[in-house]
């Protein structure tokens, strides 16, 4: 097996940029709002030339998807808490609370310029079953159906299939609702009564 090769100092720096641009955005889009954010404010917070914002990004909006990225980073991370978990309701509960407390705290405007800009795409990323978020959760569907909670009949792309629609619905009620709802508790909810109705499938 090959060692990993470590970073070179020039490799460390650029990811440093990269995460400072994008830390310096998000500060400033939760701030302002998105559509008033401009790539010239980004640099100055971020403390670099405009031109190195594009080093990194090809636009506002490439870098505002780089929350993908961030976002899915954190789900494996949270993954690995609940692993353990032998019941699939259970796992897919935890695995869900924890990773909307998170989101909860990142607040709802970096949440709406992600949907706003994503939901119309072909195929938008946020839906791909290739996200690790998706795969994580296929893992928990196998979960199911190795232990009989999940009928057989049914196959995992079945369920996640069903999930995945729940959990748009999750965020869209999250994301247009006026009132200060807390996103782990109302989607803990919401996910027991979604799996409570897989269950019975």
């Amino acid at each position: 097996m090959k060692k990993r090769q470590s970073l070179t100092t020039r490799q460390q720096n650029a990811l440093i940029t990269k995460q400072s641009l994008y830390d310096a955005a998000i500060a400033l889009f939760l701030e302002k709002g998105y559509e008033n954010v401009k790539i010239e404010e980004i640099t100055q917070a971020a403390n670099v030339a405009k031109g190195t914002f594009y080093i990194y990004f090809d636009s506002k909006k490439n870098l505002l998807y780089h929350s993908f990225d961030q976002f899915d980073s954190m789900y494996l991370d949270i993954y690995e808490k609940v692993c353990h978990i032998t019941s699939f309701e259970e796992q897919l509960v935890a695995f869900l609370e924890l990773s909307y407390q998170s989101l909860n705290n990142m607040g709802k405007e970096l949440a709406r310029a992600i949907y706003h800009n994503s939901v119309l795409e072909d195929n938008p990323r946020q839906f791909n079953n290739e996200r690790p978020l998706f795969q994580i959760i296929l893992k928990i569907v196998r979960v199911g159906l190795q232990t009989g909670e999940l009928n057989k009949e049914h196959s995992e792309l079945y369920y996640l299939d069903l999930i995945k629609t729940q959990i748009a619905g999750i965020d869209f009620s999250w994301i247009v609702s006026a009132d200060d709802i807390d996103f782990s508790t109302f989607t803990k909810a919401n996910i027991y009564a979604l799996t409570k109705g897989i269950l019975n499938i």
